[in-house]
């Protein structure tokens, strides 16, 4: 054998006794979870929620999420990567997902109206037997599903 075919012959056989090559892949998505699962948050207030996303053998993965709401006019969604800014609209039940490579995590939202402060009525008394009065009620935390109850019995607004 020729001296020249010694380095091609030395680089054939440390070829062959190194690792073969093997490809790389990203980890498959196994969960997606959203904390907290469920809440009440009031109209007009916000709650955040996170999405934690692990893969099959279950070690945490950073990836993009996708966040939804079952209903926009309840609930708007201001997304934050893995965490997402949840603002109370209109009272009423809301699911917000998460979503990552086919896998969902939900979160069961509960929204509910702002518990009103009555602040002043007027007049504050009337007579007894008055018919026709007109009562102006006022206070914080009123929105447009708010209703006024006088004697049990809800009254035009």
């Amino acid at each position: 054998m020729s001296s020249r075919w010694i380095p091609l012959a030395t680089a054939v056989l440390l070829a062959a006794c190194g690792e073969s090559p093997t490809a790389t892949s990203d980890p498959v998505v196994g969960s997606v979870v959203i904390t907290p699962p469920q809440a009440a948050l009031a109209v007009g207030d916000t709650l955040s929620l996170m999405a934690t996303v692990k893969s099959v053998d279950g070690r945490p993965m950073e990836v993009p999420v996708t966040w939804a709401s079952s209903d926009g006019e309840r609930a708007s969604l201001t997304p934050q990567g893995s965490r997402v800014r949840v603002t109370g609209k209109r009272a009423g039940p809301v699911m917000v997902k998460a979503s990552v490579a086919g896998r969902t995590g939900d979160a069961t939202l509960s929204l509910v109206n702002p518990i009103p402060q009555l602040q002043t009525l007027d007049p504050a008394s009337a007579p007894l037997g008055s018919q026709g009065i007109l009562v102006t009620v006022r206070g914080e935390g009123f929105n447009p599903d708010s209703r006024v109850r006088w004697n049990g019995e809800e009254r035009p607004t």
